[in-house]
């Protein structure tokens, strides 16, 4: 008895747009989810004595410069820069500018596809 051997034939790749479609759709399943963005106003470095020695009313000089634009965070990475302001006595920060996205990197600290 022979086996018969026949060629496979494969159903074409759908089009880009349908790949774009449901990339957009899977995006569209995080919209809700909440995510913590942090305004860092500055920061310091102190010596273990400082620390201690630190009381009410003390004063942490910090590495920027009154009015100069804050960094905004998401998850500890920054993603943008902005400036401190008050609305209906109330801190808001307003966005100058949002940095690209960055490449992921792979373990190792370099990053993937290069």
């Amino acid at each position: 008895m022979q086996t018969k051997i026949s060629k496979v034939v494969f159903s074409p790749f759908p089009a880009e747009k349908a790949w774009e479609t449901r990339a957009t759709t899977a995006l569209e399943l995080l919209y809700g989810v909440s995510l913590e963005v942090t305004a860092l106003l500055g920061e310091a470095t102190l010596t273990v004595r400082e620390l201690l020695e630190l009381r009410e009313g003390s004063v942490i000089r910090l590495d920027r410069v009154a009015g100069e634009a804050v960094d905004l965070l998401l998850d500890g990475q920054k993603f943008g820069r902005g400036e401190v302001m008050v609305l209906n006595e109330r801190f808001v920060v307003r966005v100058l500018q949002v940095f690209p996205p960055q490449e992921p990197k792979a373990e190792g600290g370099e990053e993937k596809g290069g």
